[in-house]
């Protein structure tokens, strides 16, 4: 299940939610699993001018599952949060460059699989 809405929540600015929700039953084999995940997503952005959008997001996903780590015996459960900002330019009618920054913390109930990771993001899009 997976649900989003945006809103325009002043002139020039956007406002997105979105939750979901997933059971899931992996098919066979010594890594097969059941879990469950759910999380929502928040992002706003604001028009600084007609070339140039800026943006900041949040997300917030747990993950619980029924198998153990093999060496630890503890869950394979874990909660991740992670925060974003980027910016967006319009090149032409048709391209669009993203350039972003992205943290994730990671908080595992196994204290070997816990991690923070940054990334940089570059993304082109033009539409044909």
């Amino acid at each position: 299940i997976n649900y989003g809405i945006g809103v325009i929540a002043w002139r020039g600015s956007r406002l997105s939610v979105s939750a979901y929700y997933e059971d899931a039953e992996m098919s066979g084999g010594t890594q097969a699993e059941d879990l469950t995940q759910y999380g929502f997503d928040a992002y706003i952005s604001h028009n600084v001018n007609s070339w140039c959008r800026v943006g900041t997001g949040y997300h917030y996903g747990n993950t619980d599952s029924n198998l153990n780590d093999s060496t630890t015996n503890l869950p394979r459960d874990f909660d991740q949060n992670a925060f974003s900002v980027d910016l967006n330019f319009l090149i032409s009618r048709k391209a669009t460059l993203s350039l972003g920054y992205r943290y994730f913390t990671t908080d595992a109930v196994d204290p070997q699989f816990a991690f923070d990771q940054n990334r940089f993001v570059m993304a082109l899009n033009y539409n044909f």
